[in-house]
């Protein structure tokens, strides 16, 4: 008789142990004839050597796999015995951005974010609007939600981190985000005087420290 402790498994999971149990009650066990083979093929020959009542940790791997197992009595008399399915998840999940940052300023902008995976139910997803690339996202939003940049200045990331429900996460940061919210410097050179005179001139200078000015709309 050949047993498994865990037999296959419903859910996808990063990694599943099974113990390997071989009996026979007349003649006794051949140790030298146990073997398993972790496969995709169920038409697949054991050929690697395993101890008796030896734990098999199954790991690193996606998909669905089983685990066969053959073994001959004292006799001669053989069986081999193939596991239900184990389904194995170790894929990251994907993570897209609809805009994936921006090369001109301008006052808003919005992504949508839509994660998926291939053999998992999504379990958690979260972000942050910063301007560091370390640090970690925070605040939950769901799938296919759309992300506002607004009210900031300068240069930001989106960082998304989701996780699936084997364990299996995922940070992904965005291309740049160039924001202005800022409203232009003006800087007059003489600026009034206390003092009545004919005639005055002064220079009027106009800046904007992340943008281009729209000279068309300077006016005075």
């Amino acid at each position: 008789s050949i047993t498994y402790s865990q037999n296959g498994n419903e859910n996808y999971e990063q990694k599943v142990t099974t113990t390997i149990e071989v009996n026979d009650t007349n003649s006794g066990i051949e140790t030298e004839t146990l073997k398993y083979i972790l496969t995709k093929d169920k038409e697949a020959e054991p050929n690697i050597s395993i101890e008796n009542g030896k734990e098999l940790t199954i790991e690193s791997l996606t998909g669905e796999y089983y685990v066969i197992v053959k073994v001959c009595d004292k006799v001669g008399n053989c069986k081999k015995e193939m596991s239900e399915v184990y389904h194995l998840d170790n894929e990251l999940p994907n993570i897209v951005y609809s805009q994936n940052g921006n090369r001109e300023y301008a006052k808003s902008h919005e992504t949508k974010v839509e994660v998926s995976d291939n053999h998992n139910d999504i379990e958690t997803i979260k972000y942050i609007v910063t301007t560091n690339k370390e640090d970690i996202p925070s605040e939950e939003i769901t799938n296919g939600e759309t992300i506002k940049l607004e009210n900031i200045s300068g240069t930001y990331y989106v960082i998304v981190e989701a996780c699936d429900k084997a364990g299996n996460c995922k940070k992904e940061v965005s291309n740049l985000f160039n924001l202005d919210n800022k409203k232009p410097s003006v800087t007059i050179d003489t600026n009034g005087n206390s003092t009545y005179v004919k005639s005055v001139s002064t220079k009027i200078t106009v800046n904007d420290n992340q943008n281009n000015l729209d000279e068309n709309t300077l006016k005075y």
